[in-house]
């Protein structure tokens, strides 16, 4: 399992969400030259517990594919590229680490099923919807399985929700 982390070792403080990354711009991350056995488990490991911090488990009915680049702006992260044949998951487990961004997931290509609380909503290409890293969620995408991702923290977020909610007109006007 060791194989792909050895061919890209400059990847791993680059892309801890508490580190800088060493050098500017944008990170590519891919499995392409990783044998297909070794691909789950790495991507498991390497991303899912220490990149998103998601309990990631294979799909029976989708191959598994992850190409991804990773560009981190102050109080920004965007996540674009192809991942496909995993389910996602902000465990109870996982919910201690304290993390409470917000992501804005949207779908370009291919079903994208993703749950929060007791909702669960299928993307369609060109669709988006804002989960929030604080709460039980889950993410499954299915070939293409095409994406882009912009995750924030909700520190930075939460006077705009407070401020539309003291005011009310921008819901009133979005309803009418």
């Amino acid at each position: 399992a060791m194989h792909g982390l050895t061919q890209r070792p400059s990847l791993v403080p680059e892309l801890l969400p508490d580190v800088p990354p060493s050098r500017p711009g944008p990170v590519h991350f891919s499995l392409d030259r990783v044998p297909e056995r070794e691909r789950r488990g790495i991507y498991r490991e390497f991303i899912g517990r220490s990149v998103a911090r998601l309990d990631i488990e294979p799909i029976r009915d989708a191959p598994f594919e992850a190409d991804f680049t990773l560009q981190s702006l102050p109080g920004l992260q965007l996540i674009s590229g192809r991942v496909h044949g995993s389910c996602n998951r902000r465990t109870r487990e996982l919910l201690a680490d304290g993390q409470d961004d917000f992501t804005m997931a949207v779908n370009l290509g291919g079903p994208y099923i993703v749950s929060q609380g007791q909702g669960e909503v299928v993307l369609g290409d060109g669709e988006a919807t804002l989960v929030s890293a604080a709460d039980l969620c889950s993410f499954t995408h299915y070939p293409p399985g095409d994406f882009l991702v912009l995750r924030f923290p909700r520190a930075q977020f939460a006077p705009l929700v407070t401020a539309a909610e003291e005011g009310s007109p921008p819901a009133a006007a979005a309803a009418s």
